[in-house]
């Protein structure tokens, strides 16, 4: 598990779909959760997009939870086992979300598994959430066999500007209240 001392703002998060954190997670079945990475985020609104190796500082494209990929209806979408892209986000305490197809449950109908890394990273979900006090974040994969796994999902996780015209408003106030107080 990694663990960001002070509140960040921006990272490069690697779930390494062959690391077990050794955390139980109750999702429809008896599994743990997989390269289990916890950052303390600041209040907020953050996004967060599928990256693979192509970008700095990630390392996996997509994540095999099987030995191999097999039984392709769709020629390269649409397979029994094969690579996928999913991963979870929990804010605090609260319950997990899933994005993405897949989730170790299959055989799935309707596209979850991929023959390839790169199919599976395109069907990559971005999400978004907002933070109303520091939150302690965690994302992961889940498993019930490791063995058998590897690569990983990579996730760039970035806290979203305020406005232009917010930061104005803010220093518009500040100043105001501070001749305000040069006033009295």
């Amino acid at each position: 598990m990694v663990s960001a001392m002070a509140p960040a703002q921006a990272a490069i998060v690697n779930l390494d779909a062959t690391s077990n954190s050794g955390q139980p997670v109750t999702l429809g079945s008896s599994a743990f959760k997989a390269g289990l990475v916890t950052l303390s985020l600041g209040p907020g609104s953050y996004t967060v997009t599928p990256v693979d190796t192509s970008t700095p500082g990630a390392l996996f494209t997509a994540a095999l939870r099987f030995s191999g990929v097999s039984v392709c209806a769709g020629g390269t979408t649409n397979c029994r086992q094969g690579y996928e892209h999913s991963y979870y986000v929990q804010l605090g305490a609260d319950a997990p979300l899933k994005f993405g197809e897949g989730g170790g449950i299959g055989p799935l109908g309707g596209g979850a598994y991929y023959s390839t890394a790169a199919g599976a990273f395109g069907a990559g979900v971005a999400t978004g959430f907002t933070l109303l006090s520091t939150t302690d974040v965690q994302f992961f994969w889940f498993d019930d066999i490791f063995s058998d796994n590897s690569g990983g999902i990579s996730l760039d996780v970035a806290a979203v500007p305020l406005p232009a015209p917010i930061v104005l408003l803010g220093g518009a106030l500040a100043a105001l209240g501070l001749m305000r107080r040069r006033a009295r």
